[in-house]
């Protein structure tokens, strides 16, 4: 079967087509997949940069944005919940708000002060277009070019009739993040990846040697008849943030959080018994420090 970069005469939106609905499978990284679209449209339009911003439902990934620049390659930026940058007066802020397709012409300004950086990167022209996900979520997929004039209106009218591939792929992927997400949170690292690649069989096992963490807060039966139900969900809260990250940080992996307690387990490969055992040690320890003065 000829791949899609060996078809070199196909017209770009057929190219583009079969490879967004039969190459970019999910075994290939946001990132590649974000390469593949630079690297089809290489030859019908001169870009700089493309952006693609995928959002899947997470308690801690607000949106994994991807970029291509042609002087730095392709770069991931996780965005976590804590840590979401301002789009205040921002082309994308505007997308969110329910805007459509938006253009601005570099050359002349812009009424979006975070563009002027792509400005003085020497960009001439940008173009943002709306991706529905549902929900009231929107994302989106943008596209700079540096070349004097900008995009024509044949490169216009073929980002256009691409888009529609463009929003399917970014809704697919960010659906596959979000259950990759869900079954991670319920089932663990190991046994989420495990269902993912197909092992979803009732009564299915595997035996593995492990050493096995659980916890719980104590008193937290005089705390829940004395607190109020606001303040005993933050120290919860705080509590399980404190040794959830001091088991994912040993290697550990949570199974499940009952109540105020929490199961995990520090498999014993590749380090052996000795080692799982030392590593869940070496979390007992963190998490009581980090109690001591976080919570």
């Amino acid at each position: 079967m000829v791949g899609w970069h060996d078809m070199t005469m196909v017209p770009v939106e057929s190219l583009f087509t079969r490879w967004a609905l039969d190459s970019a499978r999910d075994d290939e990284s946001e990132e590649r997949l974000v390469l593949q679209l630079v690297e089809i449209l290489a030859d019908a339009l001169p870009l700089v940069r493309v952006a693609l911003s995928f959002r899947p439902s997470d308690p801690t990934l607000w949106a994994l944005n991807v970029r291509w620049e042609a002087d730095l390659g392709v770069l991931a930026q996780p965005r976590l919940y804590d840590s979401t940058p301002s789009y205040a007066g921002s082309a994308v802020e505007a997308i969110f708000g329910g805007a459509g397709t938006i253009r601005e012409r570099l050359e002349t300004g812009s009424r979006f002060p975070l563009l002027e950086g792509l400005a003085r990167q020497k960009a001439t022209d940008y173009l943002i277009q709306p991706i529905e996900l549902g929900r009231g979520v929107r994302t989106f997929v943008s596209y700079a070019t540096a070349r004097e004039g900008g995009f024509t209106e044949p490169e216009l009218q073929l980002l256009e009739r691409i888009h529609l591939s463009v929003a399917s792929l970014v809704r697919l992927r960010s659906s596959r993040l979000s259950l990759s997400s869900l079954l991670r949170a319920y089932l663990g690292h190991n046994a989420s990846q495990r269902v993912l690649s197909g092992t979803l069989r009732r009564g299915h096992g595997e035996q593995i040697s492990a050493a096995i963490w659980f916890c719980d807060l104590r008193g937290f039966t005089v705390l829940s008849q004395t607190l109020s139900p606001e303040r005993l969900l933050c120290v919860l809260d705080d509590y399980f943030q404190c040794v959830a990250l001091a088991v994912t940080e040993a290697g550990g992996e949570i199974l499940k959080f009952i109540g105020d307690a929490m199961l995990a387990i520090f498999p014993a490969a590749p380090s052996g018994p000795e080692g799982a055992c030392a590593a869940a040690a070496e979390a007992a320890i963190a998490a009581l420090a980090r109690f001591e003065t976080d919570v």
